[in-house]
């Protein structure tokens, strides 16, 4: 009887990890990530420059601060365009703007910061493929019509 109720708890307790782990990797799947570093025209970092990441389907905007190395991170973001807005004291305004999340993607977004009043401001509209040069990680979406597309052996196309 104690056998049978050890396995019945050693099933339960599998069952519970495996349900989180599932709920885990989907909630990964659809979020990305936006790092980089803010620099002056002369190459030095600028450290407590405020960043100012916003979803501009939602309008959600979330705020971030370079660290001593003039980096920036926020993981955890859902997909869409964003636009990316970092202010320094004693530097112009730089917005860049259409910066696309995929599903699982690391975007760098590396910003130089011109010397100026804070009045003045650049913008930046982001490209539409960019190629990330800080990980060998690959992420993106699929059509369906590239679904039905694909080879797939063995498969007979008539």
């Amino acid at each position: 009887m104690r056998l049978r109720t050890l396995r019945g708890v050693a099933g339960l307790f599998a069952g519970v990890v495996l349900l989180l782990v599932a709920v885990s990797g989907y909630a990964q799947g659809n979020l990305g990530a936006i790092s980089g570093t803010v620099t002056d025209s002369t190459g030095s970092v600028v450290a407590g420059a405020s960043v100012a990441i916003t979803n501009q389907a939602t309008g959600v905007t979330v705020q971030v601060v370079t660290d001593e190395r003039g980096f920036y991170s926020r993981e955890g973001i859902p997909t869409g365009q964003y636009k990316i807005d970092v202010k320094a004291q004693g530097f112009q305004e730089r917005v860049t703007e259409g910066l696309q999340i995929d599903p699982g993607q690391r975007r760098a977004n590396n910003v130089t910061l011109a010397v100026g009043a804070n009045t003045q401001n650049i913008t930046v509209t982001a490209d539409a493929v960019q190629i990330n040069t800080e990980t060998s990680e690959s992420g993106g979406t699929l059509s369906s019509k590239q679904i039905e597309n694909l080879m797939v052996n063995g498969r007979d196309r008539g």
